[in-house]
């Protein structure tokens, strides 16, 4: 069986915060030969505990992680179109306040619901996004460069939808854009050094902000420890070292957004060195 393993996100569009600093639910999609893991950054089973009026984990012991203030990892399964519980873990598995002594037991949560040691979560309604693949690195939004969106009702999956948040223009980089690798090597290359103003240093702190436009053009802001007059001359070289690229459109819930992107380097002028900072 081929296995494609990729990390992605499981949001619901309507009435849910994206809680990406929460360690993931897990989601297995079995379609066809195909199997997905997935990371799910929304948690279903809230919703049930919310539904039943109450919050019921059969003698867990909740871990009180601030990386997990939900006390659990609940692990689905989307099979034949449909969404089941098959598990719920501790979510910081040897970290030492996490105590897993007592594990879940489905059964003793769910009773009669609990078939198979699994269950079908029929409370789970809406139109999900399941993010797939890499994210797209270093910008001000947590985006992914391709989507599957997903309408459940009542547990069952209805329609699949995938979809590009990532639209590269004709005759453009075919890399990551946002990498501060790829921006080191367009000011190096095209930085010219000789019209940047004399200042008494010869190595400055240079920070690029970068914003991708909806319409694909670019916007820079510069932040240095230099005097203001030379930050304004150097932000207009270091723009020009730039401005040619082809920047690809970005995307979210099917329309166009703006990007910011930041690069922090020291430049060196008389060697004409850029050292990255990461």
């Amino acid at each position: 069986m081929k296995k494609v393993i990729g990390i992605l996100c499981f949001l619901l569009i309507a009435g849910k915060a994206f809680t990406a600093s929460q360690v993931p639910d897990i989601c297995i999609i079995k379609k066809d030969s195909v199997q997905d893991t997935l990371s799910i950054f929304v948690f279903p089973l809230e919703d049930y505990f919310e539904l039943k009026g109450e919050k019921n984990l059969g003698g867990f012991k909740n871990c009180n992680s601030p990386s997990c203030s939900r006390g659990y990892q609940a692990v689905w399964l989307i099979e034949n179109d449909s969404l089941f519980l098959i598990n719920i873990q501790g979510c910081n598995e040897g970290m030492s306040w996490c105590d897993e002594s007592a594990l879940p037991s489905l059964e003793k949560i769910f009773g009669e619901e609990c078939i198979n040691n699994k269950v079908f979560a029929y409370w789970v309604n809406g139109k999900y996004r399941f993010f797939v693949g890499d994210e797209i690195p270093h910008i001000d939004k947590q985006l992914f460069y391709t989507e599957k969106q997903v309408v459940l009702k009542n547990g069952i999956a209805k329609k699949i939808k995938l979809v590009q948040n990532v639209k590269p223009r004709k005759r453009a980089f075919s890399v990551k854009q946002t990498t501060p690798e790829f921006i080191l090597y367009l000011v190096q290359t095209n930085l010219n050094w000789r019209a940047l103003p004399k200042t008494k240093k010869d190595k400055w702190y240079a920070e690029m902000q970068i914003t991708i436009l909806k319409n694909g053009k670019t916007r820079l802001k510069l932040i240095t420890d230099t005097p203001e007059s030379f930050r304004l001359a150097a932000e207009i070289e270091y723009f020009k070292s730039i401005k040619n690229v082809r920047w690809y459109t970005y995307k979210q819930l099917g329309k166009k957004i703006e990007v910011t992107f930041t690069v922090k380097a020291y430049y060196e002028k008389n060697n004409q060195v850029i050292t990255l900072i990461n």
